[in-house]
């Protein structure tokens, strides 16, 4: 039957639906989906008229369900800061319940513990979260633009590997290590 112009023909061995996985929209449009590629569940969403929201959540997951999350630290802290954290809690939720997944149910849970180790600590997973600012580099005199930018993701890379850096005096360091000038 017709459900949607870019809706695919799915076949039934395509199809794995977990009964235990939570009844939140987004998961299950993801299940549904998951075989399909981040763009294209986005579009079948779309022409369903799915809200954003919905739409966003399920794209972000079928993007990310068959990628390493990480089972270090670092590599861990770098999957977290490409999402938000009740996002990155729905992809390892999601990760439970789909099969084909690059984790054992052992890492799964021991992804868990560190994240809740890494949030605990408050480690730095976010610019937001970043010891510096866009405002404090203008008033180290950088000006506003790309390179502000880039500095900041480089800044933000560098505290994903090591978080004790995530230091106002480290980071400036850092800043004056870069760019050649001494301490």
């Amino acid at each position: 039957p017709f459900v949607c112009p870019s809706f695919p023909v799915i076949m039934p061995d395509e199809l794995y639906m977990d009964h235990r996985l939570p009844a939140l929209r987004h998961l299950r449009w993801a299940a549904l989906l998951c075989r399909r590629t981040a763009e294209e569940a986005e579009q079948i969403l779309k022409e369903l008229k799915l809200d954003n929201d919905t739409i966003h959540r399920v794209r972000l997951l079928v993007r990310w369900w068959r990628k390493p999350a990480g089972t270090d630290e670092a590599s861990l802290r770098r999957t977290m800061s490409r999402m938000s954290g009740e996002q990155f809690d729905d992809l390892i939720t999601f990760k439970r319940f789909m099969p084909g997944i690059p984790e054992n149910p052992e890492e799964l849970e021991q992804i868990r513990e560190l994240t809740e180790t890494i949030r605990t600590r408050g480690d730095c997973v976010s610019l937001k979260t970043l010891a510096l600012s866009g405002k404090d580099l203008i008033g180290l005199g950088m000006s506003p633009g790309p390179a502000m930018g880039e500095t900041l993701n480089s800044l933000l890379e560098l505290v994903l590997e090591y978080p004790e850096k995530n230091t106002r005096k480290q980071l400036i360091k850092e800043l004056e290590k870069a760019s050649g000038k001494s301490t």
